[in-house]
């Protein structure tokens, strides 16, 4: 890696830790150039300005959770322990985001079409993630499920439903407890069966 890369590296090291304890609005380029040790003009010759330079933030931190999501899931053997892996490695990961990045719960990020778009690819992802997992469980007999691509789409939505419950309630003391519960209505469901 050569000397500019480098510093634009961390240009979005530095500008992640920054929005994420002062939040974005409140976050200057002078605030960002300072932690550098650098002039502005220094930053503006590798991002047009502060939502630029947030656009590669958000990408840095999606590329990474997604890396750590297929590795959880990677480590594991059959489709129900892929499933139970990767709700609980993604629950927890957003846990460990939401409570890292203040910016991410900024109004002003809702508003960001770029923003906008990086979420729906990423969600697109990940409802493909799950489609693949629940068809591989289809197709070993592990799973019955009429509708592979309706069941990854209904996953997807009731933990992204949770999201919110993170945002507002971080308790990672019951994450692990709550976890358990869900996995095992998402994978088990609650009609009860007879032995």
């Amino acid at each position: 890696m050569d000397k500019k890369e480098a510093f634009r590296k961390e240009i979005i090291r530095l500008s992640g830790k920054i929005f994420s304890a002062k939040g974005y609005q409140k976050t200057s380029m002078q605030d960002i150039a300072r932690s550098l040790n650098k002039a502005k003009s220094s930053i503006y010759y590798y991002f047009a300005g502060k939502e630029d330079i947030l656009k590669a933030v958000v990408e840095k931190e999606v590329d990474l959770f997604r890396g750590q999501l297929y590795e959880a899931i990677d480590k594991t053997g059959n489709p129900i322990q892929e499933m139970e892996s990767y709700i609980a490695a993604r629950m927890q990961l957003m846990s460990l985001l939401v409570a890292g990045y203040k910016s991410l719960r900024d109004e002003y990020l809702n508003n960001i079409a770029f923003v906008e778009k990086i979420r729906k690819r990423y969600d697109l992802e990940e409802i493909e993630l799950i489609r693949t997992i629940l068809q591989k469980g289809v197709d070993q007999n592990y799973f019955q499920i009429f509708d592979v691509e309706l069941g990854a789409q209904g996953i997807f939505t009731a933990l992204k439903g949770m999201e919110l419950r993170l945002f507002t309630y971080n308790k990672s003391s019951e994450l692990s407890q709550r976890l358990e519960n869900i996995i095992q209505i998402i994978l088990y469901g609650i009609v009860k069966r007879e032995n």
